[in-house]
């Protein structure tokens, strides 16, 4: 048995995959698309030995016909349901899963009980769809809610094999009961608008005049000769007509979708917004702009602080300058002063007379021999 662990892996991208009357579903793209199914797994141990507390829970993207704007369908499975875990890195996963993930882990949830479907409190009984895309939806969610098994694909590196393991063996050993508290709390889902639980209505057969009046084929002109009858075909199979007018008041029923999503969308181009949906457009505009304002407060803050370095920088080079200018000054003053003086001792040299020397020098050589002749 695996070492127990802590197991947190919460609001994962994910593809759930079901079976509904031997044919393979699956669940990828919700309503909007841009929003991908999120897949959430925790577990953890309590104070009784062995024991574990786990919550399973799958979130889907839908527009209900009482909130265009967008919502959500929880789907929780209580892990004391869940009477096998098997784990898998399949290599033929579906196209579509090998579009999400690189690698991928298949998990394979057997149940002996219904999945529990969980709506916000304001949508109105019965649960209708604002478009085809939801209503699709909302069909298979009555598909899923009637399964024993589904899969759940996410990403291969989310869990690793210990986690999966320890999860495993948990519900082999019946380990298992489901989380309480106020943050599983449906009263407190949705952003405190609160959730509900619910079912909704099977898929509706067409009435007989429906099925025909929209897919009755073109029958070929008849000849005169009564056709052939063979008597030996068997007694009519009422399962497989079941099935068919299954499938034809489904198409039925997207036709007539379209056709609203269709007449919608026109009176939505003729007409203005609806209070509500104004309201939730300016609530996003206000979250838009306070986030603009915030990042338009920090480039801000970040210009001052540029502009008060660059006025600092400024005002020493300013200051540097003055203190060149100030001594390439005093240096020009001592510069002329100095060609002032060589200048005046130029103009002596020059204006000094020759002859004036000569007698002076003779007059020192006479008085230096005469001293020598006094002195004998």
């Amino acid at each position: 048995m695996a070492t127990p662990s802590c197991v947190d892996l919460e609001q994962v991208t994910a593809v759930v995959e079901w079976q509904w009357e031997g044919v393979t579903r699956l669940l990828s793209a919700p309503d909007p698309e841009n929003i991908a199914i999120r897949f959430t797994l925790q577990l953890e141990p309590t104070e009784r030995d062995s024991q574990h507390r786990a919550h399973f829970e799958v979130v889907i993207p839908i527009r209900f016909k009482d909130k265009p704007a967008g919502a959500a369908v929880y789907l929780r499975i209580n892990p004391a349901s869940i009477t096998s875990f098997g784990f898998t890195t399949p290599t033929d996963a579906p196209e579509v899963v090998k579009q999400l993930f690189d690698t991928t882990t298949c998990l394979d949830l057997q149940l002996n009980d219904a999945i529990t479907l969980i709506v916000p409190s304001g949508v109105k009984e019965p649960i209708a769809a604002s478009r085809a895309r939801s209503g699709r939806i909302l069909d298979s969610l009555y598909e899923l809610t009637q399964a024993t098994s589904l899969r759940v694909y996410i990403q291969d590196s989310q869990l690793s094999t210990d986690d999966l393991q320890a999860i495993s063996d948990r519900i082999e050993q019946h380990q298992l009961e489901p989380f309480s508290g106020p943050d599983y709390d449906i009263s407190r889902m949705f952003s405190g608008e609160g959730g509900k639980v619910t079912t909704l209505a099977p898929l509706k057969p067409p009435s007989y005049e429906k099925a025909i009046n929209l897919h009755a084929p073109n029958d070929p002109p008849r000849g005169r000769k009564r056709p052939r009858t063979d008597t030996h075909e068997g007694p009519v199979n009422l399962t497989q007509i079941w099935d068919k007018l299954n499938k034809l008041e489904s198409i039925v029923r997207e036709v007539q979708e379209l056709k609203a999503e269709n007449a919608k969308l026109r009176d939505l181009k003729q007409q203005p917004l609806t209070e509500h949906a104004q309201q939730e457009d300016m609530s996003q505009v206000v979250l838009e702009l306070r986030a603009e304002n915030a990042q338009l407060r920090d480039k801000v803050t970040l210009l001052e602080k540029k502009h008060e370095d660059l006025e600092a920088h400024v005002a020493s080079l300013q200051t540097a300058q003055v203190n060149q200018d100030d001594a390439d000054e005093a240096a020009s003053i001592e510069l002329r002063e100095d060609i002032t003086v060589l200048g005046h001792r130029v103009d002596f040299i020059e204006g000094y007379r020759d002859d004036d020397l000569i007698t002076k020098i003779k007059e020192e050589v006479f008085d230096e021999i005469a001293k020598r002749i006094i002195g004998g």
